[in-house]
């Protein structure tokens, strides 16, 4: 049996290292048995590739996956657009808002809105499990 595949959305740019993978990388370590992670930091963002072709591989990307995780520590205009992707591609949408910031818009989008990022893998989990 394949394992869901889930999308890590999330702020890139104008982010450094740690802040663009060290959530992403805590979810593939810790859930790497369970789920089948697509991360753009591992393979859709590349120096040198027009911002065209990363948005159509990020859009090419989110419509493989099962489920979109997108966590929204701070407000990501691509992140934003991911969701908006994922709702149209009629992908499960789970937003984490740690810092609150209460966009109308990605809950209007979003399946769910959580308050963790682990609290949103879980709803992923139980959305996965109604489907």
């Amino acid at each position: 049996m394949n394992k869901p595949r889930v999308y890590l959305a999330g702020p890139i740019s104008a982010c450094n290292q740690d802040q663009r993978h060290a959530w992403r990388d805590d979810l593939k370590q810790g859930f790497a048995d369970e789920f089948e992670f697509i991360d753009p930091t591992d393979n859709i963002i590349h120096s040198g590739e027009s911002d065209y072709h990363v948005a159509q591989a990020d859009v090419e990307a989110i419509q493989t996956c099962d489920a979109v995780l997108a966590n929204m520590w701070r407000e990501s205009i691509g992140t934003s657009f991911g969701v908006l992707h994922a709702h149209l591609a009629g992908k499960i949408v789970v937003v984490s808002d740690p810092n609150f910031l209460r966009s109308r818009m990605l809950a209007f989008y979003a399946d769910s809105v959580q308050r963790t990022v682990p609290s949103a893998l879980h709803s992923i989990r139980m959305f996965l499990r109604v489907e």
